[in-house]
């Protein structure tokens, strides 16, 4: 009997530390299509600084937004003013999701998420008093604004961890990492240009591991639309550019903070910049530098073209032309002429076709793959085999006959 009564009174003391520790939450704020709450990692708290969270239950098919939201929306906004023991609130936003609302594009978040808070006290020797207002909006076929008013006591004593702990911990996992030395990123250059019409912001990335399906997003003053940008990517799709066009009157100062992340299944990163605005190459430079690459392009196919690998093909080619009559020369130059565009026109339509499926293009990309080495390796040795007298290709009696 004595051990049952022993036993008991474990329970208890075991359930009311549990109990204590568990119910440092506050209520929920519940609205139409959300809920929202406050959540300490600490029963207690000794430090002058620490986190708690704020928490969203969101209904299915409902969403609320980023701190640079979009095309439509606002973020959310906290005030503190009627909180105790309290200097300063800052809110860690976790990377977002894109997603279209009523056809605009925006970023945001669903279903539940927790933003980190940091918490900045007065005195770490007296106990904390949290009154947050959170105004905020929630948008499916419609939106809604919300203005949730949540509460919860903090007392001053050593840091007891509770239930909560390991939900906040999960939510401080889904921010962006800051540090280079704990992402596979290594470097991360921004640049704005502008011209008479855009402002255009190319951002540059080096990783140690490839890039694949990656999402960029920005964060500036302006609340700037989420455009679609383009990628441009090296061999080994450890190198990666992106340029995004704004109208010019999108941006209205010169230097202003750039907050970029990146986010893919080999990173989550943010780097934070302040940039200054450069000007473009004018219309008439970019125009005289278009005429030195054609230049430049027609040197080369001259060049090329007078190689002893290729010039005696042409010099035949020639030959066989003058030897003909004017109308058989025409055709023949016709007849050159539409083949050489349509193999370039169809070598440009595979390239799009892989650039659509996110295939790195690169100078030399198909040494790269190792299917294309076995084929080559394999075409080469037929050749030489062929070149040593081992066998013959013989044309067909039709082909054969055909002169140049």
């Amino acid at each position: 009997m004595h051990n049952i009564f022993k036993l008991l009174s474990y329970v208890i003391v075991i359930s009311c530390f549990i109990t204590s520790v568990s119910a440092n939450s506050s209520d929920w704020d519940i609205s139409e299509t959300s809920k929202v709450r406050l959540i300490s990692p600490f029963s207690q708290n000794n430090a002058k600084d620490f986190i708690v969270g704020l928490e969203y239950e969101i209904e299915q098919g409902w969403k609320t937004y980023w701190k640079s939201p979009g095309d439509g929306g606002f973020a959310q906004s906290i005030s503190w003013d009627y909180s105790s023991n309290v200097k300063n609130v800052s809110i860690l936003w976790p990377t977002p999701v894109e997603f279209e609302i009523l056809g605009l594009k925006s970023l945001g978040y669903q279903n539940n998420v927790i933003f980190p808070l940091e918490i900045e006290l007065e005195d770490a020797s007296q106990d904390t008093f949290l009154n947050l207002q959170v105004s905020f909006l929630i948008c499916k076929d419609i939106c809604i604004p919300g203005d949730a008013k949540v509460f919860l006591d903090i007392p001053s004593g050593e840091k007891k961890l509770n239930d909560n702990y390991f939900n906040l911990e999960r939510a401080l996992s889904f921010l962006p990492e800051k540090d280079f030395n704990s992402s596979y990123i290594k470097k991360i250059n921004a640049d704005v240009f502008t011209n008479n019409k855009f402002s255009r912001m190319q951002i540059k990335f080096e990783s140690d591991k490839s890039f694949y399906n990656p999402k960029i997003f920005l964060h500036t003053p302006f609340g700037l639309p989420v455009l679609k940008n383009s990628f441009t990517y090296s061999s080994d799709n450890k190198l990666l550019t992106a340029n995004f066009n704004f109208d010019k009157d999108l941006i209205s100062e010169q230097n202003f903070p750039l907050e970029i992340i990146i986010k893919d299944n080999n990173h989550n990163f943010k780097k934070i910049f302040n940039v200054q605005t450069k000007e473009e190459l004018s219309n008439l430079e970019i125009n005289k530098s278009y005429l030195y690459y054609l230049f430049i392009s027609l040197l080369a196919g001259l060049i090329l073209n007078i190689m002893p690998c290729v010039f005696p093909i042409l010099s035949i080619k020639l030959m066989s032309i003058l030897s003909s009559d004017n109308y058989n020369a025409r055709t023949s130059f016709l007849t050159t002429a539409f083949g050489i565009i349509s193999s370039f026109v169809l070598l440009g339509l595979v390239f799009l076709f892989l650039q659509y499926f996110k295939v790195s293009i690169a100078w030399g990309m198909q040494f790269q793959q190792p299917y294309f080495l076995v084929f080559i390796t394999l075409v080469i040795f037929l050749f030489m085999m062929n070149m040593f007298g081992q066998f013959e290709i013989n044309l067909p009696n039709q082909l054969s006959s055909i002169g140049f």
